[in-house]
């Protein structure tokens, strides 16, 4: 039997091997393997195992034809195997030497005795009767040879599938096994041959190919890398920021839905040579080969990384969503004998170290070592809660119609026993992503209202729900349940929701702020004007208050589109029986305006900064005697 080693499921796909560079390294990537086709027709030809195994846009086709809850039918029963049993307690002798015995003995006893009993009653004297017998004895002989070499051969199907199954499992060596041949030894060598090949192709598809998006893993692309020594690569890492937000919000299957269309544009646009896989749940690798000891080599990668994450940015639609998707790239590049896994591996550091704001981001030592800090960190996050880590500072919101503070927003902060005071914005995405959120966000809830309940008269506390918590079926559970244990009033207790996150599911939204407004809550939505909420799903949600951005706030006094939007929303909101809260003003010029507008609720630093809860009441104080010109006549 001749044996080959288990080849590499990839024979160069359109989306993942362009034309010119897998025609000269495919030998040594998938050895023995039948080619594709790619983009441009190089005559290969379209049958083999990749074919077979990936389906249209190279997704995974065959899936498994077993489903919870049915039961599979019985194989074909085993027939008496007593005589087996009875003769395998041999060992001395190996099967096929006990089948060469018992041909020998079934044969050679009834026959010498017939001849014996011949020669006897034929021969003339003793000399004639050995005559007779030894000439029969000797073409028995002859016979009976001829006899086990042929059976000896009849039985080495048998022999060669048992060794073609322990050398697969031993080694994952694919066999040889003819498939032509159709009687019984036949059929068990086809059988064995394509049951071991079907196998290895299953296995083949778990350790090497996404399921979502057909495209290679991590795992595959590195060993195709690895099989190809003599050239370079660029390896540019992209990353979907929204996707923890798009999973958290709806469910994997829609993150994965998104992902699975950007893998087409990806495949669309990607650069002819190159390698495409998915190597985690929000990040795509393309690998392309180039020299990379060129000067430009940095620049060229940077730019064709830009012009990529720019192609693929489109709006996609998932069902009656509508995501734009935020992509951000890391930059490495591997020389032909470096490390394939440590590029990979920078690559993706860079690419975690890209923001909205520096979309690209080339491969350093600083940008890896600033990726360990960032994990080392989010493995110190994980234990802040049982370590007592996390405080609320509160930011005062001024009602400049009464002339006194009515109420607080509770902004986490961690407090580092090395590092510091980390703010939200530094350590939030990371919960996000490590899934503490949750956790986190209870931990918020139950602390803020077990400090509004000391405070004096009857100011509100405000905090933040996560897209995570107000998803969460048992959130008024959990609210009822902060709210007695701390015996704080629930109508001094308002949570604020994102437009974003409150237009995700709208029923879902009216039945949970319906439940939670008739517990006695105030419910405001926030960062109003940078989501996508329509006026009607707007209002018929029993929102209390409307909070306006500060991304409009900013300036209104001498911008005339900001004055345009913010005159617009004081009047929605007041319209809707709202209050209306300006976020983020710092000047007097900005509260002037917005004042005369008709807004009487203030939040930001014009007023005062976040503080801890120790110096509260101190910040209202001073707040509460501030100025008098603030309040509103009438």
């Amino acid at each position: 039997m001749t044996g080959k080693e288990s080849a590499l499921p990839w024979g160069a796909p359109e989306r993942l091997l362009g034309a010119h560079w897998a025609d000269s390294h495919f030998d040594h990537i998938a050895p023995g393997m039948a080619r594709l086709p790619l983009r441009q027709d190089t005559g290969w030809q379209k049958s083999g195992r990749i074919r077979d195994m990936l389906g249209r846009n190279y997704r995974i086709r065959n899936k498994p034809r077993t489903y919870p809850g049915r039961l599979q039918s019985r194989g074909t029963a085993v027939k008496n195997i007593a005589l087996y049993e009875l003769m395998s307690r041999r060992t001395r002798l190996p099967y096929r030497g006990k089948i060469m015995l018992m041909a020998f003995v079934g044969t050679h006893v009834p026959l010498i005795a017939l001849i014996a009993y011949v020669a006897m009653q034929t021969a003339q004297g003793w000399s004639s009767f050995l005559t007779i017998l030894g000439v029969a004895l000797l073409a028995t002989l002859l016979g009976t040879f001829a006899t086990i070499l042929v059976l000896d051969h009849l039985l080495r199907p048998v022999i060669n599938t048992a060794q073609a199954l322990r050398d697969y499992r031993a080694r994952r060596a694919l066999p040889d096994l003819p498939v032509a041949h159709t009687d019984d030894a036949g059929r068990l060598m086809a059988d064995a041959q394509h049951m071991i090949t079907s196998l290895d192709e299953s296995l083949l598809r778990l350790e090497t190919i996404d399921e979502a998006t057909g495209l290679l893993n991590r795992d595959g692309l590195q060993r195709a890398l690895a099989a190809d020594t003599g050239t370079g690569f660029a390896i540019m890492s992209l990353r979907l920021l929204d996707a923890s937000r798009i999973g958290g919000s709806y469910n994997q299957d829609v993150m994965h839905g998104v992902m699975s269309v950007l893998a087409d544009r990806l495949g669309l646009v990607a650069p002819n040579p190159a390698l495409l896989a998915r190597v985690a749940d929000d990040r795509f690798a393309l690998a392309v080969a180039m020299d990379v000891t060129g000067a430009d080599a940095w620049e060229g990668a940077t730019d064709q990384a830009m012009r990529i994450v720019a192609d693929i940015a489109s709006d996609i639609l998932q069902g009656d969503l509508a995501v734009q998707p935020t992509l951000v790239a890391g930059v490495a590049l591997i020389e032909a004998t470096g490390d394939v896994g440590a590029g990979l591996d920078d690559a993706i550091a860079a690419s975690g170290e890209a923001s909205a704001a520096d979309r690209i981001v080339q491969h350093s030592e600083q940008a890896r070592a600033k990726a360990q800090k960032r994990f080392a960190l989010e493995q110190e996050l994980r234990g802040a809660i049982a370590k007592d880590e996390f405080v609320l500072h509160f930011q005062p919101v001024m009602d400049i119609q009464l002339g006194r503070v009515s109420g607080a927003e509770a902004l986490i902060r961690w407090n580092h026993p090395d590092r510091g005071m980390i703010p939200p914005g530094l350590f939030i995405p990371m919960a996000e992503e490590a899934g503490l959120i949750d956790q986190i966000g209870l931990w918020v809830m139950r602390d803020a209202c077990r400090q509004a309940a000391a405070w004096e008269g009857d100011m509100r506390v405000a905090i933040n729900l996560s897209a995570r918590q107000f998803l969460d079926k048992d959130l008024d559970a959990h609210v009822a349940a902060a709210l007695s244990e701390s015996g704080l009033s629930p109508d001094r207790l308002e949570l604020e929701l994102t437009e974003t996150v409150a237009m995700v599911d709208h029923d879902h939204s009216r039945s949970t702020l319906t439940k939670l407004r008739d517990q006695g809550l105030k419910l405001a939505i926030d960062d109003f004007g940078t989501g996508y909420a329509s006026m009607s799903s707007l209002r018929k949600l029993p929102f209390n208050k409307l909070k306006i951005d500060r991304e409009f706030v900013s300036d209104v006094d001498r911008l005339p589109q900001s004055q345009a939007i913010c005159s617009a929303m004081i009047a929605l909101g007041r319209g809707l029986g709202m209050e209306v809260l300006a976020e983020g003003t710092e000047t007097s010029a900005e509260v002037d305006f917005l004042r005369a507008g008709g807004c009487s609720l203030f939040q930001g630093f014009h007023f005062a900064r976040p503080v801890a809860s120790a110096d509260l009441a101190t910040t209202i104080a001073a707040l509460d005697q501030r100025n008098p010109d603030y309040r509103m006549a009438g």
